[in-house]
């Protein structure tokens, strides 16, 4: 009779009890064997788990020659224990079963089966040595499907009938059960690959999303920035989509298990894929690159899980009921682990929650899929705290582009271990602080947040920069958040780009406050002045003194007078009050309005000048005028130095604050939805609309700007500086009104004959007097020819008759003195016209030559006193020495304002006192006039 395999597949409900003498039935002893038989089976498959539990390694040696096994055990689905207690080698084949014998055939053919399928399967059983028809593995391999083969441990359980019962003694009367473990070789074709093989796991794609490139190429303006964004999705979405194809082809138990026959997966590929032409040309593509980031890290995560869980979670006992596969003869190219190998799947309660995760990991994805709506409206700007270095997806902060409306449950999906312990309300998110029922999720700043590194802000897309910004700081402050706020422009255009915080330059600012405080003393000065000469003025108006008392010009001095310090004073006052008010401000107020200062300026500076011109005419007093300062040092060419300055700097600060420049300057620059902590937040806009386009971070604080600010400045009186305005109000002492009109104007020398100074002096030096008086009178006469007269000169040149004479003492007759008067006296006059010059007009060698001249100066007037008042006799007018000293006067009163003078009045004093004859009543009186006109 064909022999068959033994099982007890069924459980008692009820037992036997046994009692004394009592006869037992085979029937209630199988059914006691039966019942130990399911329970232990359950136990091991139920309890423990199924597969390889150790060993049973397998090793092709030899080039194939040999089949090694080590010792192991391993536990069927059904439940039999399958061990080797020591290790196998293997060297012969011997075919079990044809795939064509059928059941019956043969009465003494076992039957043998895999598991419960209708037909046996062809087997060859290994030996350890040669055995009646089997063949030396080195044979089996000529076969053409040998690399197919996969070893297999086989459980041969079957019941052998004894047939050596006599009439007398039937003990042996019965079946036998025999359970042989043979390693044997089945084709690949008959037995399915390992569902949890750890090719399976190695060979998942990993989820990633492409990182935005900023680096290639400009980024000049919004479609630019956008394509940079489309450009990695698209390159993304590919991948995504193959991840997920993956879940319902290796994974299809899990899959059932989450959703049932109703499979969502190929929806989720479908749009993964349309995403990136949904939103092209939409700033809400960030929203996008955010979603995929989001999605790639929960694949990632459900890659973690997914490696301890059979693909069919809690198998059947018709698995793998009487065999466990060892691996392939020949692995797969490229494939480290066996598919053909039953590796072990624990039936612990932890195995239990690793399904349970997963499941639900399957769930977050397709609610994260389902629930993405980033065109929905958003109220206001909210900041979360969240997490940004993270593993998994559920440290995160809910992002507010996930449309939590109830119909699609992700905020019970977000968190697995929120979810476990029914705290989903605990999540953190824009839209939880409005569903959440708790306050640590409705106001989480009031709440210490340790466990947060990262702030979620969102809301500010499409929202104008100035508001947006506005209210982001607003909030930073008001939770005393640790981040800063920059704003960047997207196109290059500097004249438009408005930073978030003022440009502060201290060291400007400090020359701006020096400069300030420099001019509005000038202009108080002067205007004291002119109303101290006005008080002088109107105690002596009605004069006789002014009586018929012209200008040059031929109007009346005493009108002139009266207009210049009574209504062209007014207006200056009236400048001095719009100076005082435009230069109260801070510098970069005040160069933004530095036109209107300098017209302004340049009109207060003329009226000035104005009325120092008319009162010059008449007045004499000791008192010096501060109209020359005022015009001469041109204070406002100083500002706009400084405003200049301030142009370049700001200009190559507010470049910065450019997006092409800006990533380029400091490099980590990304795109997060928020920022770390101790980060600095970029708000990123266009000019043309001055709305927010996209959002990045720094990680770390941004030092793109000084922090310093300009100081606030109020306008109001400025104190003057020490010793330049007097307390009580200028007062001119000793005011007495003279007439020193002279009809003709003082000439002023001609450029090309004062350069002739440094020619003369070589002259001089080098040639004889008779060359001098040419030379220097023939160019003199040629250069003014209707100023002076001429008359020739002793060696044929010409001699100058007065006026040009500048002593009124009378002509020098001694050469050597006229020549050091005369060149004093050009020295000053080119003293004078190289002053008349705007410091920012002057040449470097007008400059050099300017201070050299000023030093020439009072050696020359040194000298003069030297030679002419030296001696002990008295000064006779009219004699040389006289004349000389007289001359040297008129050159001290030119220049004593302009020119330091101290050496030469400590000189004149020193002469003076050095005299001995006490008869020297003249030279007294003319170093006296040449000591006053000296001093300041």
């Amino acid at each position: 009779m064909p022999t068959e395999n033994i099982n007890f597949p069924e459980s008692l409900e009820k037992l036997f009890y046994f009692l004394d003498n009592q006869v037992l039935t085979a029937g209630q002893l199988n059914q006691l064997a039966g019942h130990f038989d399911h329970q232990q089976r359950l136990t091991r498959s139920k309890a423990i788990g199924i597969g390889i539990l150790n060993g049973l390694e397998l090793q092709i040696v030899s080039a194939g020659n040999e089949i090694h096994i080590s010792k192991g055990s391993a536990i069927t689905t059904d439940g039999d224990l399958i061990h080797l207690a020591e290790p196998q080698v293997y060297r012969y084949a011997r075919l079990l079963q044809d795939e064509n014998t059928e059941v019956g055939e043969v009465d003494d053919t076992r039957i043998l089966k895999l598991g419960y399928e209708r037909k046996p399967v062809p087997m060859w059983q290994l030996h350890a040595a040669s055995v009646d028809g089997g063949i030396p593995l080195s044979d089996l391999r000529s076969l053409p499907d040998f690399s197919q083969f996969v070893v297999v441990l086989y459980l041969d359980s079957w019941l052998r009938k004894e047939d050596n019962c006599s009439e007398l003694n039937c003990d042996k009367t019965g079946l036998t059960q025999i359970n042989d473990i043979l390693a044997v070789l089945i084709p690949r074709q008959y037995l399915q690959p390992a569902g949890n093989s750890p090719n399976h796991r190695r060979n998942l794609p990993a989820p990633g999303v492409r990182r935005v490139d900023l680096t290639q190429g400009t980024i000049t303006g919004v479609t630019e920035l956008l394509n940079r964004f489309e450009t990695a999705v698209e390159q993304s979405a590919p991948g995504l989509a193959k991840a997920l194809t993956v879940i319902p082809k290796r994974f299809p138990g899990l899959l059932d298990l989450a959703f049932g026959p109703s499979s969502p997966a190929d929806q989720w590929i479908e749009k993964i894929l349309a995403l990136p032409g949904e939103f092209k040309n939409n700033r809400l593509i960030t929203c996008v690159y955010d979603f995929y980031e989001d999605l790639a890290l929960a694949l990632r995560e459900l890659w973690d899980t997914l490696p301890d869980i059979h693909p069919e979670y809690c198998p059947s006992g018709d698995c793998f009921p009487k065999y466990i596969m060892l691996g392939e003869i020949s692995p797969a190219a490229n494939s480290r682990y066996a598919d053909f190998r039953h590796y072990f799947v624990s039936a612990s309660p932890e195995a239990d929650q690793t399904v349970r995760k997963a499941v639900f990991l399957l769930k977050r994805i397709d609610c994260l899929i389902k629930a993405f709506k980033p065109d929905q409206p958003m109220p206001v700007i909210r900041i979360t705290p969240s997490r940004k270095t993270v593993q998994k997806l559920d440290d995160k902060a809910i992002p507010a582009y996930y449309l939590l409306n109830g119909k699609v449950p992700l905020a019970e999906y977000w968190s697995y271990e929120k979810s476990r312990s029914g705290q989903e309300d605990a999540n953190q998110g824009y839209w939880m602080q409005d569903i959440s029922p708790l306050d640590q999720v409705k106001n989480p700043f009031l709440y210490t947040a340790d466990a947060y590194d990262f702030f979620r802000v969102e809301g500010m897309i499409g929202m104008d920069i100035d508001q947006a910004e506005k209210s982001v700081d607003g909030l930073r402050r008001t939770h005393n958040l640790g981040f800063r706020i920059e704003t960047v422009q997207i196109e290059d255009n500097v004249s438009t780009v408005r930073p978030f915080k003022p440009i502060p330059f201290p060291d400007l600012n400090l020359a701006f406050e020096l400069q300030k405080e420099d001019l509005l003393s000038s202009l108080q000065l002067t205007d004291h002045y002119f109303g101290s000469v006005k008080k002088a003025f109107d105690t002596v108006a009605a004069s006789p003194d002014f009586d018929n008392l012209k200008d040059p010009d031929g109007t009346d001095v005493r009108t002139n007078l009266k207009v210049a310090l009574e209504d062209n004073r007014i207006a200056f006052t009236n400048e001095v009050g719009k100076l005082t008010t435009r230069i109260n401000t801070s510098l970069q107020d005040f160069q933004a309005n530095f036109g209107e200062f300098r017209k302004d300026f340049d009109k207060a500076t003329n009226l000035a000048q104005q009325i120092e011109n008319k009162i010059g005419y008449a007045k004499q007093s000791t008192a010096v005028s501060p109209v020359r300062k005022l015009v001469l040092e041109n204070s406002s060419r100083h500002f706009d130095l400084i405003r200049e300055v301030f142009d370049k700097r700001k200009e190559l600060l507010l470049r910065q604050y450019i997006f092409d420049r800006f990533y380029n300057t400091h490099p980590g620059l990304s795109h997060e939805g928020g920022v770390p902590a101790g980060g600095t937040l970029v708000l990123v806009y266009s000019s043309t609309n001055r709305q927010v386009v996209a959002d990045f971070c720094l990680p770390y604080f941004c030092q793109t700007e000084i922090r310093e600010e300009d100081r606030a400045v109020t306008p109001g009186p400025i104190k003057p500086l020490p010793g330049i305005i007097f307390n009580p109000a200028v007062e001119v002492p000793d005011f007495k009104w003279v007439d020193k009109i002279d009809p003709l104007p003082i000439p002023r020398i001609p450029k090309d004959v004062l350069n002739l100074n440094k020619l003369v002096q070589d002259k001089v030096n080098a040639a004889s007097a008779s060359y001098f008086e040419t030379a220097f009178n023939n160019k003199i006469v040629a250069a003014l020819p209707n100023i002076f007269s001429a008359s020739p000169g002793k060696s044929g040149g010409t001699v100058l008759d007065p006026p040009f004479n500048p002593n009124p003492g009378g002509i020098i007759r001694d050469l050597d003195l006229r020549l050091d008067v005369e060149r004093a006296n050009w020295d000053a006059e080119r003293v004078l016209f190289l002053e008349s010059i705007p410091v920012d007009k002057r040449t470097n060698d007008e400059k050099t030559e300017l201070n050299r001249l000023k030093e020439q100066l009072v050696g020359r007037t040194g000298k003069i006193l030297e030679k002419a008042a030296g001696g002990d006799k008295d000064l006779e007018p009219g004699s040389d020495e006289w004349s000389a000293l007289e001359g040297l006067a008129v050159v001290l009163e030119k220049t004593k304002t302009i020119v330091e003078h101290d050496a030469t009045i400590k000189k004149a004093e020193t002469v003076l006192t050095n005299s001995t004859n006490t008869n020297l009543a003249n030279k007294t009186s003319v170093l006296n006039n040449v000591l006053n006109r000296a001093r300041k």
